[in-house]
């Protein structure tokens, strides 16, 4: 069963006369208890989808279009993106780990004065006694000291603070997580733990992950199925093992193949030229620029994105009879 549903939505920042295209008319579902992958360049709109997502709409962001549907366990569907209809189910249902989640900690104060801003938001039902001990509880389970609360962000490594960050954004075992580059700033030894840890959190309490990244080793190893998104267009949907096995946009192949391989001493290439301006993106296929199949066809026409088999979609006119 669908976890989430999203349909045609277009999310744009607004700014005087200037409009960014961020999200141009993204579709795709994300099913109950996977790890979700949204993978692409910086620039692409992954963060502003996974924001949309979240429900963190405010200007100069706006939804422009579309409809996503939410079908969590004992609630019923919520059908309207904006932040009125969906904050209520902030940190319950739904929590988000922004990019460079480390910093939202509040320099000058104490860990647990975060946790004690969350209950004062999400948690008025519990007492404060019963909700620190089940803070206390939580960081326990996940491997976290409970003297971490006593530190200040500063104390702590860049690591550390981005585990008390994901051991609150899965405090109240929210059906859905939203993490974003959750990986990012990090030496790759505490990426491999924090992500392993995402891991753990998922095993435990069944819940679904989607995880936003630009390496696409960490959407190998990690993730059940991975979107590929570039110049605000979802490209391409397939299971993991698919679409590294058989990448079917031009796009996709060329971010798979800039990925270092035991063994390969062929000299790795970066992908030609940069994502365009999303303020005015090229017609056609947004890709047709750096692309060196490109048909006249690709410069005049928007693909759509179109099932190849039951779990596999791409929008590439290369692949149409």
């Amino acid at each position: 069963m669908s976890l989430l549903e999203i349909y045609e939505i277009s999310a744009y920042y607004v700014h005087n006369n200037s409009t960014t295209k961020a999200v141009d008319n993204v579709s795709f579902s994300v099913e109950e208890n996977e790890i979700f992958g949204i993978a692409g360049e910086s620039g692409c709109g992954k963060s502003t989808l996974v924001k949309t997502i979240y429900g963190f709409i405010e200007p100069p962001l706006y939804l422009d279009k579309g409809k996503i549907i939410y079908n969590f366990k004992d609630s019923n569907e919520i059908n309207s993106v904006t932040k009125k209809n969906i904050s209520s189910n902030w940190w319950k249902k739904i929590s988000y780990i922004p990019q460079g989640s480390m910093n939202v900690l509040n320099p000058v104060r104490r860990i647990k004065k975060f946790f004690r801003n969350l209950w004062k938001a999400h948690s008025m039902n519990l007492s404060y006694e019963k909700y620190y001990n089940l803070v206390i509880s939580h960081l326990h389970h996940l491997g976290l000291p409970a003297d971490i609360l006593e530190y200040y962000p500063h104390q702590l490594s860049g690591g550390m603070k981005q585990r008390v960050v994901i051991a609150a954004a899965s405090l109240f075992h929210p059906e859905l997580i939203v993490a974003d580059e959750p990986t990012s700033a990090l030496d790759v030894g505490v990426q491999l733990d924090v992500l392993r840890l995402l891991i753990k959190i998922q095993n435990e309490y069944k819940n679904t992950i989607i995880i936003v990244a630009h390496d696409m080793s960490v959407m190998a190893n990690f993730c059940s199925r991975i979107a590929i998104m570039y110049a605000g267009n979802i490209v391409e949907v397939a299971e993991t093992k698919a679409l590294f096995k058989n990448p079917l946009h031009p796009y996709t192949k060329l971010l798979i193949d800039s990925l270092p391989k035991i063994g390969d001493i062929r000299e790795l290439k970066a992908i030609p030229g940069s994502p365009p301006d999303l303020t005015s993106p090229p017609s056609g296929c947004k890709f047709h620029p750096r692309c060196h199949f490109a048909k006249n066809i690709c410069i005049k026409e928007e693909p759509n994105l179109k099932k190849i088999t039951i779990d596999h979609a791409v929008a590439c006119h290369l692949l149409e009879r």
